[in-house]
């Protein structure tokens, strides 16, 4: 079973994507079409403080629209908030086909590959295989690869200690160290939230 995830970036108020998210789209529906995915799954919540509408389903309506790809084989994931919650979320959306899964190929923008295969590579653990065979080529400033660089850092301190693929204590470290998820930041995310939708 290959799966290909797309990491959303950003959508405007009325939940037009902008450029940087419709580019991944495109390279996701090119990759679909040319590699035979099973399923396609986009994360993202509903980030901004003046609409309600999930960025996830602004990425699914986008790449059914604009590229005519098949609506049954792409799969929201309403709940992630950043790269990590991206890895942690699909892998609990996956768990029934866990055993199954072949490969999982990650589209993103080319600044931001490293930093998502190294963590969903953490996440999903040695049983699969994590790959990126195409991304959104942009116009990246030496600034963005330094935040890149200060992100990743972040992620190893709060994730410190744990073996990769534990997906039962990686989530428990999520829900009450990362400040996206346990309140510091955004409304707190418990157990309850993560396990059904």
């Amino acid at each position: 079973m290959k799966i290909l995830v797309v990491c959303a970036h950003l959508m405007n108020r009325m939940g037009v994507l902008n450029s940087e998210s419709k580019g991944r789209c495109k390279v996701a529906s090119e990759l679909f079409q040319k590699h035979k995915f099973s399923i396609i799954v986009v994360p993202g919540w509903a980030y901004r403080d003046d609409c309600q509408i999930t960025i996830s389903s602004r990425m699914k309506h986008y790449l059914i629209n604009k590229y005519h790809l098949n609506q049954n084989k792409i799969f929201e994931e309403p709940r992630s908030r950043d790269t990590v919650g991206d890895a942690i979320f699909c892998r609990l959306f996956l768990n029934e086909y866990f055993d199954q899964i072949t490969d999982l190929t990650i589209v993103t923008s080319d600044y931001h590959v490293n930093r998502a295969l190294k963590i969903f590579q953490f996440v999903f653990g040695d049983k699969v295989k994590i790959n990126n065979l195409d991304s959104f080529c942009t116009e990246r400033m030496p600034s963005i690869d330094s935040e890149e660089i200060a992100s990743f850092k972040k992620f190893e301190k709060t994730f410190s200690g744990i073996i990769s693929g534990d997906i039962k204590i990686i989530l428990e470290r999520l829900l009450s160290n990362h400040p996206f998820y346990n309140g510091e930041k955004y409304p707190r995310m418990y157990l309850s939230d993560c396990i059904s939708l």
